[in-house]
């Protein structure tokens, strides 16, 4: 029997099980199980007819194997032999006197492992019958290829929805429909310092800080300087479970918000025009002192910055929140949305 059908088996095979291993914490208990049970069983059933597989012709009747243990139909009992022509190829299958079906391990002919011999092996069996000769029937078993092949097609598309993005992560910017941010700048990267100076005076970093892991990115910069304190600060949030990270981003921003107010801020305005939401909040005036937060967040990115002035005779508190929100749009701007 040819083993040529180990071609496709054996990297199917291999696929599959390499699919369940990569995302098996990733997928619902039915596609592990389709993944890790059933299409290795199939093909596994597959490959042992095909390394096992054996079949035996004499006068006397036909010897068949399929795995392990040999059968024998004498050339009385059996009525016809069917070829079965499905989507993927033939097949030979003897029909017994009682109606019952047997599958021969050979001839097949079927998707990349073309038998040119087969319509000649089917000839010489048949001749081998003798006087016994059973007839020869061709059928189509579409309805059972058919099913056999939908389910495998699902299966693979399945392993295939699963396993690209591991592959190819959507948070690539090149991803197609992507409209998240891949990546953040380095916050103490992204204002230039002339622009903190024009804001703080002589402006120095007192905080430099930047954290990444698997689910977020995390980057804070404070600036100090004769004029007051700036600080700026992104949070980026991937998918989790191939499931983008705009919900833990709007989380995030309401957070923020909260915070800023938990510390005696007041929201002052709905800032629209600054990523998909955004708010301007501005401190109870302590000791002279103005404090400005804007939040803002567009798809998986938060943006905050604070801006503090020590000088509010010089710079009213207005002013001190329009630099905050020209801040958070310099900012917001930095970022590479897909």
């Amino acid at each position: 029997m040819s083993r040529r059908a180990l071609v496709w088996q054996i990297p199917l095979l291999l696929f599959t099980l390499a699919v369940g291993v990569i995302w098996a914490a990733r997928c619902s208990m039915w596609e592990l199980a389709a993944v890790l049970l059933l299409m290795p069983v199939l093909l596994l059933g597959d490959m042992v007819v095909t390394l096992r597989g054996r079949v035996r012709v004499t006068r006397e009747g036909v010897g068949n194997r399929l795995g392990v243990r040999w059968t024998w139909t004498p050339w009385h009992q059996v009525k016809a032999v069917q070829v079965r022509r499905g989507i993927i190829g033939r097949s030979a299958v003897l029909v017994g006197v009682g109606g019952h079906r047997r599958l021969l391990a050979a001839p097949h002919d079927r998707f990349l492992a073309r038998d040119r011999e087969f319509d000649r092996r089917i000839r010489r069996m048949l001749e081998l019958a003798g006087d016994r000769r059973p007839e020869l029937v061709e059928v189509s078993a579409k309805s059972g290829s058919l099913v056999r092949t939908v389910l495998s097609l699902l299966l693979v598309g399945s392993a295939l929805v699963r396993l690209l993005p591991v592959l190819w992560p959507p948070d690539q910017p090149w991803w197609p429909g992507r409209l998240e941010a891949a990546r953040i700048p380095r916050a103490c990267s992204a204002l230039d310092p002339a622009v903190a100076q024009q804001y703080l005076g002589s402006a120095r970093k007192v905080i430099d800080h930047d954290s990444r892991d698997d689910l977020s990115d995390l980057s804070r910069c404070m600036w100090e300087g004769a004029l007051g304190l700036l600080i700026l600060r992104y949070d980026r949030y991937a998918d989790v479970d191939f499931q983008n990270g705009m919900r833990e981003s709007a989380d995030r921003y309401e957070s923020a918000v909260a915070d800023a107010v938990r510390d005696g801020a007041r929201r002052t305005a709905e800032t629209p025009s600054l990523g998909d939401e955004a708010v301007a909040l501005l401190g109870s005036p302590v000791r002279g002192v103005h404090e400005a937060h804007v939040v803002s967040r567009r798809a998986n990115v938060v943006v905050a910055v604070t801006l503090r002035s020590d000088h509010p005779a010089g710079r009213p508190a207005a002013r001190t929140l329009r630099d905050a929100e020209e801040i958070a749009r310099t900012a917001l701007g930095r970022i590479a949305f897909g």
